[in-house]
């Protein structure tokens, strides 16, 4: 038996067009969760001849569990609809999936997601 590979690909984004759910790029995956996060990043600025300094920022954080597509299809996918050319784009992670499990009926790996 061939074991099918499970990733998790994460986006986190930071551009104000994402912040807007209908906007948010739409993925080649059945499963997926949206959240609202904060980040840690130091920038400074002026307003009113006042200095002020932003250390978090709101941002967008998209996971989605693929087995059966390649992750590389839903990073693609993200890299083309969040691109603005702008800093805030974000970044796009993949990691392995050791397992997984659905609680309801105790379904587990590739069937679970």
């Amino acid at each position: 038996m061939i074991r099918q590979r499970v990733e998790l690909v994460q986006w986190i984004g930071a551009g104000q067009e994402v912040r807007n759910r209908k906007h948010r790029p739409s993925l080649p995956s059945t499963s997926r969760s949206d959240l609202n996060v904060q980040s840690r990043a130091v920038k400074k600025g002026q307003w009113r001849g006042e200095e002020y300094t932003v250390d978090l920022h709101q941002k967008v954080k998209v996971e989605c569990v693929v087995a059966d597509i390649a992750a590389e299809d839903v990073v693609d996918a993200i890299v083309e609809r969040a691109a603005t050319g702008e800093p805030g784009d974000g970044k796009v992670f993949v990691m392995p999936v050791e397992n997984a499990a659905q609680i309801r009926n105790d379904v587990r790996g590739t069937d679970a997601v």
